[in-house]
C-alpha cells in the first residue's frame, strides 16, 4: 500500500474532460480539467515538494481512469474521486473569441477562423443550460457526505470550487467537524441572487474565506448598494472573516473583517494572454497556499494573483505544473510593490 505524507490541502469540486480553444496558441482537446483540477494544480505549483493535494470530486464514467491514476502517481490523494454512472457526459468546452470572451455559440466558425478542424468528439455535444428544478435539490454533480474520504481528518486547508448550493451548504460544516481549520469557497453563480441571500448568509458562516466575483456579489445584493466594500463588510458580518472580490483583469479586492482592513491587488500583467479557463480556481489554490504559509489575507491574495497569471498564460490545468519556482517568486515580489491599501 502506498504511504502518503500528511494531506495538507483538499480541493472539492468537479472534474471534466476539457476541450479548449484558447485566444491564441495551440488548442487542448480531451485533456483532464475542471475547476477542482485547476485549484489543485495551483496548490501543487506553489508547493512542489511538501504538498500532498487531495481531491474530492465527482465526474462521469467517461473520465478516463488512467487520468486518475496519473494524478495518484504525482502523489495526489484520489480516493475521493468518484466516477459515477449518473453523469453521462463529463465534457466541458471553452471557446474564446479574439478578445478573450467566452463564446456560447458559433464555435465551428471560430474554429474555421483559426484554421483548426472542428473536433469530431464535439459533433454531438450540447452544453447543459437547464437549471435544477430547485436549488435545494441535489444533482448528479452534487458532492455527498459519503463521497468524503477518510484522509480529510488529516487535512487543515480546504477549498470548494463553484458547484451547487446543496454541496456548499451541507459539506463545510462536516469538514469543520473533521478538523479542517481553514475553509475557502468560490460560490456557484446560480444561487448568488438577492432572493436567495438569506440562505447564502447561513451558508457562509463556517467559512474562513469567501471568494465571489464582482458580478456574483452585485447579483447577491440586487442593487441594494453600489459600493463593493459595503457588500464585503456585510458578508463579513455573517461570520466569514475574509472576503475576496475577484474582478478579472482588474485584480482582486481583499476585505479582512477582523481588522476592517481593505486592499486592492492589481492583476499581474502577463506578456501573452492565452486562456482564462480556470483562472479563478487557480487563484483560489494559490490563495490557500499563501494562507497556509502566512495566515495573512493580503499575502494569500498575492499568491493567488500570481497563480491566476500563470493560468491565463497556459492552456490546460496540468500545464500549471510546468512553472518554474523562480518565476513565481519574481512575480510575487513585483506585486508586493503595487498593492494599494484603501
Amino acid at each position: 500500500m502506498k504511504l502518503y505524507p500528511w494531506t495538507r490541502f483538499a480541493v472539492l469540486g468537479p472534474l471534466h474532460r476539457e476541450y479548449l480553444l484558447p485566444v491564441q496558441g495551440r488548442p487542448a482537446f480531451n485533456v483532464p480539467g475542471g475547476e477542482a483540477l485547476y485549484a489543485a494544480a495551483a496548490i501543487a505549483m506553489w508547493q512542489p515538494e511538501d504538498a500532498t493535494v487531495g481531491l474530492v470530486a465527482r465526474t462521469g464514467e467517461d473520465f478516463p481512469a488512467a487520468w486518475v491514476e496519473d494524478l495518484a502517481r504525482r502523489g495526489w490523494r484520489v480516493e475521493g474521486v468518484h466516477r459515477v454512472a449518473e453523469i453521462a457526459d463529463s465534457r466541458r468546452v471553452r471557446v474564446y473569441n479574439a478578445r478573450g470572451q467566452p463564446m456560447s455559440s458559433g464555435w465551428p466558425h471560430r474554429f474555421a477562423e483559426r484554421g483548426i478542424p472542428y473536433p469530431k468528439d464535439l459533433m454531438d455535444y450540447e452544453p447543459s443550460v437547464a437549471p435544477p428544478r430547485s436549488l435545494h435539490r441535489p444533482t448528479p454533480w452534487t458532492l455527498r457526505e459519503r463521497d468524503l474520504p477518510e484522509w480529510l481528518s488529516e487535512t487543515r486547508y480546504a477549498h470548494f470550487t463553484p458547484l451547487d448550493f446543496v454541496t456548499h451548504n451541507l459539506l463545510p460544516p462536516l469538514l469543520r467537524q473533521r478538523g479542517v481549520t481553514t475553509l475557502s469557497l468560490d460560490p456557484g453563480p446560480m444561487y448568488m441572487t438577492a432572493p436567495f441571500r438569506p440562505h447564502v448568509r447561513d451558508m457562509v458562516s463556517p467559512l474562513t474565506v469567501f471568494q465571489p466575483s464582482e458580478e456574483e456579489l452585485r447579483a447577491l445584493f440586487g442593487g441594494q448598494w453600489e459600493d463593493l466594500w459595503n457588500m464585503a463588510e456585510e458578508v463579513s458580518h455573517w461570520g466569514v472573516p475574509v472576503v475576496v472580490i475577484k474582478r478579472g483583469s482588474q485584480g482582486v479586492w481583499v476585505y479582512d473583517g477582523r481588522g476592517r482592513r481593505r486592499w486592492i491587488v492589481p492583476a499581474y500583467q502577463v506578456g501573452r494572454f492565452r486562456d482564462p479557463t480556470g483562472a479563478g480556481s487557480a487563484f483560489a489554490g494559490g490563495f490557500l497556499v499563501g494562507w497556509a504559509r502566512t495566515e495573512d489575507p493580503l499575502e494569500a491574495a498575492l499568491y493567488g494573483v500570481v497563480a491566476a497569471s500563470v493560468a491565463v498564460e497556459t492552456c490546460g490545468a496540468l500545464s500549471l505544473l510546468e512553472t518554474l519556482p523562480r518565476l513565481l517568486e519574481g512575480r510575487l515580489h513585483l506585486l508586493r510593490e503595487v498593492v494599494h491599501r484603501v
